[in-house]
């Protein structure tokens, strides 16, 4: 049973697109350190544009060859991620480690989802323990100071199921430069991540879902005064409801990007000359309604709204 092909369930093989699914056990045999890294290993035909910033946001995942990030729809849990600024998205916002299952939809899906879709739609769905109380730790350690630590707390009851998990990531990084300059240091890196997910059963077909999300970034480029300090906040909460021949779903949702981007002068590229500071939000309403017109028929309706806002400032040292 998937959602994404049709925005409501509906079995796999009563669907005509191209469908990849990635699962759980998916991951685990993988083990990525990303989301869009994932994609690149289990999903053929999904084309990754690799940046020298590594597991970085610039990477570009597409579908079908459209070289266009906002061609190519992204969803957490059914909501858009993407920024106002060129389309670009947070891959980090949600880890590997917190990934029930991917649904990859290839082709043009704007009857659906809008022109964002013309590449195809991929629907990261997150984790919801099912067990009555659940703790899973994992941390990690490796050369170049390198560390990672995981940790999910869950649980589900009569009506209520929650999810949280916190990811943290730290190296120092190395250095790119074959020729040293005085002013080269490592490429280091650190992120924070925190989600949540709750799940409110008001009626035996029906509930609320409430999702935050947050992604620190911070990474230098190879040099003391030219770094990125970028933070990424989704929040987004929905109602389903279904009945015998008819389902519908209302959702609200924001996403928030704030970056701070240093630079510093050349050609000593010993002081901070200037910082960019990008302020970028989305906020979205949507009303999806499906009707079974038979049994081989069915419609879809809905409304789809977004207002998007970019402010972008410069400060000269």
């Amino acid at each position: 049973i998937i959602v994404t092909a049709s925005r409501s369930k509906s079995p796999l093989k009563d669907l005509p697109a191209n469908i990849t699914i990635i699962k759980t056990e998916d991951v685990e045999k993988v083990r990525p350190r990303s989301v869009d890294e994932l994609l690149g290993k289990l999903a053929p035909d999904v084309n990754i544009q690799e940046s020298r910033f590594s597991q970085t946001r610039t990477r570009q995942v597409t579908l079908r060859g459209i070289p266009d990030q906002g061609k190519t729809l992204v969803l957490i849990d059914g909501i858009p991620i993407h920024s106002p600024w060129h389309g670009w998205l947070d891959w980090n916002l949600t880890p590997p480690e917190n990934v029930d299952r991917i649904e990859i939809i290839r082709g043009p899906v704007s009857s659906l989802y809008g022109s964002g879709a013309m590449g195809g739609v991929i629907n990261i769905i997150t984790k919801l323990p099912i067990q009555p109380r659940q703790t899973i730790f994992k941390c990690s350690y490796g050369n170049m100071n390198t560390g990672v630590l995981d940790i999910l707390q869950g649980g589900s009851f009569e009506k209520f199921a929650y999810s949280i998990t916190g990811h943290f990531f730290y190296t120092d990084g190395y250095i790119a430069e074959k020729t040293k300059c005085p002013y080269n240091i490592k490429r280091n890196r650190k992120q924070l991540n925190v989600n949540s997910k709750f799940v409110f059963k008001y009626e035996s077909n029906s509930f609320f879902t409430l999702g935050l999300a947050h992604n620190n970034d911070r990474f230098g480029r190879g040099r003391r005064y030219s770094n990125f300090d970028m933070n990424t906040t989704l929040g987004y909460l929905t109602y389903n409801k279904e009945l015998e021949n008819i389902s519908w779903q209302a959702s609200l949702h924001s996403t928030y990007h704030h970056w701070l981007v240093d630079f510093d002068r050349p050609p000593d590229y010993n002081y901070l000359y200037s910082v960019e500071d990008f302020n970028m939000m989305n906020i979205g309403t949507s009303f999806e309604l499906n009707t079974h017109l038979g049994k081989w028929n069915k419609l879809t309706s809905g409304l789809d709204s977004k207002y998007s806002n970019v402010n972008q400032k410069a400060k000269y040292k």
